[in-house]
């Protein structure tokens, strides 16, 4: 399972993830940076963390990872222009991480969830993926 990050992720987050990781010695995940390093080709079961500064409901470009390209997305929102710190991002991500890999076991199809900082929990984003819409 590959967990990719976007860019405003601190990498000492992506290091921290991944040490907390290796403590499951059953599953394989690989943490890294959604950047153009990564090769579409080759990605399985992908999780994408964003960013969404979208101030009602998911931004375009959140939606289209989800829609578009069938990757399973956890949208952490935030305000435009919100200066953000290192330490309250990785608390929250970082107690929200076993649920997302719970959802992530459960789930295969494509699928958006958001979050906010100090969050208990996902909220579910109405997917439209051609005909037949998904939650």
């Amino acid at each position: 399972m590959q967990i990719l990050f976007s860019r405003g992720y601190s990498k000492s987050l992506l290091d921290a993830i991944s040490v907390v990781l290796t403590i499951d010695p059953d599953a394989e995940h690989a943490v890294q940076f959604y950047d153009s390093n990564v090769e579409e080709d080759t990605l399985e079961e992908p999780i994408v963390f964003l960013f969404d500064e979208c101030r009602k409901g998911v931004g375009i470009t959140t939606r289209r990872y989800a829609e578009e390209l069938g990757y399973r997305v956890f949208a952490y929102k935030i305000s435009k222009g919100e200066k953000r710190k290192f330490f309250d991002d990785a608390l929250t991500v970082l107690s929200l991480l076993p649920k997302a890999i719970d959802l992530v076991r459960t789930r295969q199809a494509p699928f958006l969830y958001t979050f906010r900082y100090k969050a208990n929990k996902f909220a579910a984003v109405k997917l439209n993926l051609g005909k037949k819409e998904l939650l």
